[in-house]
């Protein structure tokens, strides 16, 4: 489960048109971070999306996020997509705003996964959805695996 940092004032600063522009641009980076055949993305309400990556464990060896760090293809786990998509985010500039410097967005993960962390859907969003929160109480801008 993913949360843009701070949406509702990027919303009051830049206006809502801006806001609409940087959720379809957070769409795209997702889509950019994920298998186009597999994973399936889904907005989950104001600013929130939701990834699932099917066969994919929460966690992964540290040799096995270098192997794959510059592919989304092959096996990969989790939290290193969700690290992914969030460095993608905090390093891209979102341009276009008239008369005001470029925008710099964080995004907060929340990761569960099946079966270790619930075994039906409304128990798996339930504990990305805490994941979450941990990432926005321990200051936002990073990715939290539920335990």
């Amino acid at each position: 489960m993913l949360d843009i940092d701070h949406f509702k004032p990027f919303n009051d600063t830049y206006g809502h048109p801006q806001g609409d522009k940087l959720l379809r641009a957070m769409a795209d980076v997702l889509r950019e971070s994920t298998r186009l055949k597999t994973d399936i993305i889904a907005r989950y309400g104001g600013e929130e999306f939701v990834i699932v990556l099917p066969n994919t464990p929460a966690t992964g060896a540290e040799a096995l996020a270098d192997r794959v760090r510059d592919s989304v293809g092959g096996e990969r786990s989790a939290d290193f997509v969700a690290e992914r998509i969030r460095a993608t985010m905090e390093e891209r500039a979102f341009e276009g705003f008239p008369n005001r410097r470029d925008a710099r967005i964080t995004v907060s993960l929340g990761v569960a996964s099946y079966p270790d962390h619930g075994k039906t859907a409304d128990e798996l969003v339930a504990n990305a959805d805490k994941a979450l929160y941990l990432a926005k109480c321990l200051g936002r801008n990073c990715v939290q695996v539920f335990h």
